[in-house]
């Protein structure tokens, strides 16, 4: 396993003039997906591979265009719920309004929490035709640590079935 160190500050301390040295250490981590060919009829099956560090992390958001999402009929996953974007309180300008409502007319959002753990773990999603399911979706991860430490990322996934 290999450590990434990086150097987050150098400061002169004024008594000795010698630096302090603020280091991290962390490890990249990825979350990279792909759909597995059907075992039976009515799901899409997303096989999820979380690499690096991964304790703590979860998967937050599905985001789906939302022609894929009615043309195969796929609905939330077990522990998600459909949810539209929102503006931001702070956003009050129509701009952002009709930046948010642009996004919500195209996509489908699904909102819950699927644990991840370093390794593979296979997301299912329920969907009435799933083989008519093509082009890709966005995952939203998570890691919230210590009061202050939070990491957000994400993924785009092809929706084109492969081989296990």
């Amino acid at each position: 396993m290999t450590i990434a160190v990086a150097m987050a500050a150098v400061l002169l301390t004024s008594r000795s003039q010698a630096p302090v040295v603020f280091v991290s250490k962390s490890e990249p981590v990825s979350l990279q997906g792909r759909r597995l060919i059907e075992l039976s009829e009515g799901f899409i099956e997303l096989e999820l591979s979380l690499s690096g560090i991964g304790d703590g992390y979860f998967v937050s958001t599905i985001d789906i265009p939302r022609e894929i999402a009615h043309t195969a009929g796929i609905q939330a996953p077990a522990g998600f719920c459909e949810e539209p974007l929102i503006e931001q309180p702070q956003q009050v300008d129509r701009s952002a309004s009709a930046l948010v409502n642009k996004w919500n007319s195209e996509n489908v959002r699904f909102v819950g929490r699927f644990e991840l753990q370093p390794g593979t773990r296979v997301l299912v999603i329920p969907a009435k035709h799933p083989e008519l399911a093509a082009g890709s979706l966005d995952l939203t991860y998570e890691w919230h640590g210590t009061p202050t430490g939070v990491s957000i990322r994400s993924t785009k996934i092809a929706l084109s079935p492969a081989l296990r």
